[in-house]
Formats: structure tokens, C-alpha cells, sequence
């Protein structure tokens, strides 16, 4: 739709008029997405890769790393930002979801637009969320529990003392973390991957309480590193790698 407004797709290439605000034409869209005929199957590809084909059309695909950003706009919301940037398959709210204590809790709310401890929190939270993924667990839960129900659940139904810990399940994940960061980096993922589009580091919002802000991200990328015991490259530190059982291959 976005292409159309800025006239780097015409009526003609699509088939029928595809606008912000037309219902039908979206929904037209998705059947051609979903068939894979005509444009959709290009489209069907997602947004990285109709970027790649359309010219002109980079700087409008909101992704990170490949996968479609969700829900939240990063511009207002430091937390989410460095979520986003820093997951390992791309944009995600899945692997943590920092918007919860900064614009839903009604206790100890934290500050959306603030840095401090924005990288202690989305670290945290990835390393739980792993754990919870990893035992099949609904990430909903976390609405409603919290360490010390999900510590008490994981020792019960598997005996395992090491889930007895609260400590140990965190530096599972975080284990788990470091594995799959070794993984991504095997395959060729560099620092200038941990990032978001452009728009939310240049592009202020021009209304809402989100108003004239951007995304100062490399800071947030900077502390993160160095709160997971990584270098200012994103590569997990030797003495990281021995804390935690790790060897890089």
C-alpha cells in the first residue's frame, strides 16, 4: 500500500486499486498472497523480500532481521526497541515483552522512554521467556505468574533440582541464549543486524504522547552486550562462554 502511495507500484501491475483504508483491497491482497498468484506471489515472500524486488521500496519494509514487526511502535517504547533489535530471529514480542511493565503495570511502572536498566530487563526477560518456550509453557502465563510460581511448577512436574532455583532457570536461558547467539553468528549475523528500519532512528512521530521522538539505539545496543558478558561486537566473551559450560565451535 505503501509502494502505491509513493507511486513505486501502479494500479495496472496489481490488478486493482490497493490503498491505506481499503478493506477489499486488502483483503484481495491476501487471497493473491495466499493462492500465490499474480503479485502475491512475491508479496507472499514477506516485506524483506518485496523490498529486494521493488525499487525505491527499502526504506518502507518494517522488519528486523527478516521478520515483520508487530504491534508495538518502537518509538515509544525503549524496552520494545531493544527487543526487537536484539532477537535472535528478528522482530519479535516473543522473546520479550519489556511493554508490559513500562505502559501496562499499575505498580513500580517502568519509564517507556527512559534507558536505565532497559537492557538488565529485556535480557531478563529473554533468558525466562526461553525457558518457558523450551518447556512448552504459554508465554500468557507470565501475565498471571511469576518466578516463584513458574520455579516451584517446573521443579514439581520434573523433580530436576536444578529447577528448584529460581537462579539456575534464568541461567538455563541464558545458556540457551548464548547458544543460539553462536549459531547466528556461525551463520553470518553481524552487530549491524541488531537494529530496527531506519524510520525509527530518523523518522520523529508526529503526534501522541510518542511525539517528536526517535529511537537513540546504540547506546541500548552498547549496554545490552555488555550486560550479557558479550563483546562491542555482539560476540560472547570467552570468560561468558566458560561461565556458562559453553565452547564456541
Amino acid at each position: 500500500m505503501e509502494c502505491v502511495e509513493k507511486g513505486l507500484l501502479r494500479e495496472k501491475e496489481i490488478g486493482f486499486p490497493l490503498v491505506f483504508g481499503d478493506d477489499e483491497g486488502m483483503i484481495r491482497a491476501i487471497h493473491l498472497m495466499g493462492k500465490r498468484e499474480g503479485p502475491g506471489a512475491l508479496w507472499g515472500d514477506g516485506v524483506k523480500r518485496i523490498a529486494e524486488q521493488i525499487k525505491g521500496a527499502e526504506g518502507l519494509a518494517m522488519h528486523v532481521k527478516g521478520l515483520e514487526l508487530p504491534a508495538y511502535d518502537p518509538r515509544g517504547s525503549t524496552g520494545i526497541a531493544l527487543a526487537y533489535a536484539t532477537s535472535d530471529r528478528g522482530g519479535c514480542h516473543l522473546r520479550a515483552w519489556p511493554i508490559g511493565a513500562e505502559l501496562l503495570s499499575t505498580q513500580d511502572r517502568m519509564d517507556p522512554f527512559s534507558r536505565e536498566f532497559k537492557a538488565e530487563f529485556v535480557k531478563s526477560q529473554q533468558d525466562l521467556f526461553t525457558v518457558l518456550n523450551a518447556c512448552g509453557i504459554c508465554l500468557f502465563t507470565t501475565s498471571a505468574l511469576g518466578m516463584r510460581q513458574f520455579t516451584h511448577f517446573l521443579h514439581t512436574i520434573t523433580g530436576v533440582n536444578a529447577f528448584s532455583s529460581s537462579e539456575e532457570i534464568l541461567k538455563i536461558g541464558e545458556r540457551i541464549n548464548n547458544l543460539v547467539r553462536l549459531f547466528n553468528l556461525r551463520e553470518g549475523l553481524v552487530r549491524e543486524q541488531d537494529t530496527l528500519p531506519e524510520r525509527f532512528l530518523t523518522q520523529a512521530l508526529r503526534d501522541g504522547p510518542s511525539k517528536d521522538r526517535v529511537v537513540e539505539l546504540e547506546p541500548l545496543i552498547d549496554e545490552y552486550y555488555f550486560v550479557r558478558g558479550w563483546d562491542e561486537n555482539g560476540i560472547p566473551t570467552e570468560m561468558k562462554l566458560n561461565e556458562l559450560n559453553l565452547e564456541r565451535r
